[in-house]
Formats: structure tokens, C-alpha cells, sequence
């Protein structure tokens, strides 16, 4: 899949959900990202994650703030990836773990509920071994979309806290053969209460280096209840930002 030497780009994350009440809530953020190839694999740096925002403001929400912290502070996450989008380790795992117990120490300092204490001890047990919490890392929509080799045929998604909180539902993207950058997202299973699901994933990729340019997904499910849930997802980089070399001189 790649084919690149070095990456440097700057990409644009946009999430946002539609619920069945016709409320919307939206989340953006910003997230700098380098690559250099390593013999056969690729080591990738999410540098930072800038500009976070809810429903188009910084979070004002003592909760929202505390989240926004305890996910910024996991940056930069070194990952190995091999040369087809497979997540093979987190070479700074140690560093990331360190850095997530200080702030968390430091914010229960601060907002010493037991809401958030118990938050903080379920939270911890993804950093307990460095498999755990890659598994727990492989979750998050901008990883799961950008480090996916989507194939010819199909290509599994997981969508957590969707249709709503604690629920999760996945999917495969199947090549539209008519469509030369499109995917139809089918459900993997049969879901109890569901209707109707419906989606599309349409992906612009580096044709030369491999990498991802642009991903737009849009999902629909149709509750047994009438109840209408809607997602959708723009990751994209900043063509102002985004540099990309395949040889020794360029």
C-alpha cells in the first residue's frame, strides 16, 4: 500500500452525529502526521492533536475538558505499521503510559469526584500492557480509517458508541464496481431492533505513495422504532501541509 520514504501532512477530522430528536452534535480536530520508512515496515508519528472542538467551540464542559486533556496528553503515538496499514506496536508506549498516569493524577488533584475516579481506573486498564491498549488505540476513528488497506473485495469497520453510547456496530466496505473510489458499507451482522443500515465510504488516495488524502464516510441506521441515527466522518489533509517524498532526493 505504501510506497514513500518520508510523509509529513496535517489532516482535518470531522465527526458528527445526527440523532433521532434532529440534534446534531459535531467534533472536529486537527492531527499532525510524519512517517519514514523502516526497511520493510513504516514508522509513523502522530505528532499532536491540535484545535479540538465540540459543536464548533472549545469544550466548555468541566467533563469535555477533562477528556480533551487526558486524549491530547497521549501525544505524540509512535506507530509501527507494516507496508500494507497493519498496526504492528507502539515503539513509545512506555513514554505514552508515563505521560497519561501524570495527568491524570494531576486533573483527579484538581476535580476529586467519584464520577471521575472511577472514569480513571476503567481507563487504566488499556495501559497495563502495550497489545491492550494498541487494541484499544485500533478503535479510534481517525487510526481505524487512515491505517486501512481497503481492498478490492471488503474491508472491516468497527464503530463504537454508535448508534449511541456503549453500543458499538460494524461494518465491510465492498468496492462499488462502478464507482472507482467508493465503497458501500454493509453491516457485518444482523442486529436485534435494527431496520436499516446504509452507508458509504469514498476514498482519495496518493495513487504514487499510497497514503490517504482524503476518507468521507456517511452512515444511516433505522431503528425498529423509526428512530434515525446518522454519522459522518471527513478526515482530510491540508494540501498546504502535506509533503510526501519516495526517494533519496525527493
Amino acid at each position: 500500500m505504501y510506497q514513500f520514504r518520508t510523509l509529513k501532512s496535517l489532516y482535518s477530522v470531522i465527526i458528527a452525529y445526527r440523532l433521532p430528536d434532529y440534534t446534531e452534535q459535531k467534533y472536529r480536530c486537527k492531527i499532525v502526521v510524519k512517517a519514514k520508512r523502516e526497511k520493510e515496515n513504516y514508522l509513523f508519528t502522530l505528532e499532536e492533536r491540535l484545535d479540538v472542538r465540540l459543536n464548533n467551540e472549545k469544550p466548555q464542559k468541566v467533563v469535555d475538558n477533562l477528556m480533551t486533556q487526558l486524549g491530547n496528553c497521549l501525544y505524540p503515538i509512535e506507530l509501527h505499521v507494516s507496508a500494507t496499514g497493519e498496526l504492528l506496536s507502539i515503539p513509545n508506549f512506555g513514554q505514552i503510559r508515563g505521560r497519561w498516569l501524570e495527568t491524570a493524577r494531576e486533573l483527579l488533584k484538581r476535580n476529586r469526584t467519584q464520577e471521575f475516579k472511577n472514569y480513571l481506573e476503567a481507563a487504566k486498564t488499556n495501559l497495563f500492557d502495550e497489545r491492550r491498549f494498541l487494541k484499544s488505540l485500533a478503535k479510534d476513528t481517525f487510526i481505524q480509517m487512515y491505517f486501512k488497506d481497503y481492498p478490492a473485495n471488503k474491508a472491516e469497520l468497527e464503530f463504537v458508541n454508535f448508534p449511541y453510547q456503549n453500543k458499538k456496530t460494524s461494518f465491510y466496505a465492498r468496492k462499488i464496481p462502478t464507482a472507482s473510489r467508493a465503497y458501500a458499507l454493509l453491516p457485518t451482522f444482523r442486529e436485534p431492533k435494527v431496520q436499516e443500515t446504509e452507508g458509504k465510504l469514498v476514498l482519495w488516495k496518493n495513487n504514487e505513495c499510497g497514503e490517504p488524502f482524503k476518507i468521507k464516510a456517511n452512515i444511516r441506521l433505522l431503528t425498529s422504532e423509526s428512530e434515525l441515527y446518522q454519522k459522518d466522518i471527513l478526515i482530510e489533509a491540508d494540501e498546504n501541509e502535506h509533503k510526501v517524498k519516495t526517494g533519496l532526493f525527493f
